[in-house]
């Protein structure tokens, strides 16, 4: 999967990307190449050794449904926080699972997750904000 480090106050973040896995589908355009997709549970841990000594901290964006994510989540150790955007289901507040922060964001990307860590990189702060149409400038201003 993509991935990449990003550095803050609160350490180092290996951001993951994880999609579905569909054997049966072959995605292509002109300015990309094919994209053939792979098992992800395996995916991702093989990108959390390759990165390992890179980061402090793990973010996963996925777009797997309920079911695939909850178990990818749950067999896949060191995941910190998962933004998750399944379709339409979504979840008024983050909940734990595996160890996880889980924002089941969904409804089309009409929410967006914030949370707040400290130095140490604790979560300090979690929530899910909706976007409506008056929507700040800077959604994650005080």
């Amino acid at each position: 999967p993509a991935s990449i480090v990003l550095e803050t106050r609160a350490g180092r973040w290996l951001v993951v990307g994880a999609a579905p896995h569909r054997p049966a589908q072959v995605f292509g355009a002109p300015d990309v190449g094919t994209i053939v997709t792979v098992p992800v549970a395996p995916a991702v841990r093989a990108e959390l050794e390759r990165r390992r000594g890179e980061y402090d901290h793990v973010v996963l964006l996925s777009s797997l449904d309920y079911r695939d994510l909850e178990e990818l989540v749950a067999s896949v150790p060191g995941i910190d926080v998962v933004a998750a955007s399944g379709g339409t289901y979504s979840e008024p507040e983050p909940r734990v699972v595996g160890g996880a922060r889980l924002f089941w964001l969904g409804a089309e990307g009409l929410r967006l997750g914030r949370v707040a860590l400290d130095e140490r990189g604790r979560v300090l702060e979690a929530r899910v904000i909706p976007i409506r149409g008056d929507f700040p400038i800077d959604p994650l201003a005080p």
